[in-house]
């Protein structure tokens, strides 16, 4: 697995969003399709609206890319729970759970055809596990780094 982490000014918060990334991706993965993954994480202004989002790059000689984008300014506890959101993605993306319609509103999820401008946010099925691991994936991941809780409060920039 390669990670890339830009725009962060802190060294020990880089660190700490890279053992992050690590630690999600083998919880939600299996080994052989970590070791396929090239993910790069930037930090920067807001421009939909989100607190971040996944996009599935490439597929090309057995690597897999992503690209995360987290919104810069949230407090390090936020932004450890968004980055377990969108890794959630990233594993329906790298298992082929999920696939985008480019150039549409619609995505596949599990094989079905999902309009999105039909449905609402909160009852798209990838969205509903995205929300529903989330939580849990940051708990252990604080759980096992014991991150200090004025740490976890202090605003990423």
């Amino acid at each position: 697995m390669n990670i890339v982490v830009k725009k962060l000014r802190s060294k020990k918060i880089t660190k700490i969003v890279t053992s992050a990334v690590y630690f999600y991706a083998h919880l939600l993965m299996s080994k052989r399709i970590c070791r396929s993954l090239d993910i790069s994480i930037t930090f920067g202004k807001p421009d939909n609206g989100m607190l971040g989002t996944c996009l599935y790059v490439d597929y090309s000689n057995g690597i897999r890319s992503f690209d995360i984008d987290i919104v810069k300014g949230l407090t390090l506890n936020s932004t450890l729970s968004t980055l377990a959101h969108e890794m959630v993605h990233l594993k329906q993306f790298a298992k082929k759970e999920l696939s985008d319609q480019y150039h549409s509103s619609k995505s596949k999820w599990m094989g079905k055809l999902i309009d999105e401008s039909k449905v609402d946010y909160w009852d798209l099925p990838y969205e509903i596990e995205a929300y529903g691991r989330e939580p849990g994936l940051f708990i252990r991941f604080n759980d096992r780094e014991k991150i200090n809780q004025d740490l976890l409060q202090r605003v990423v920039t």
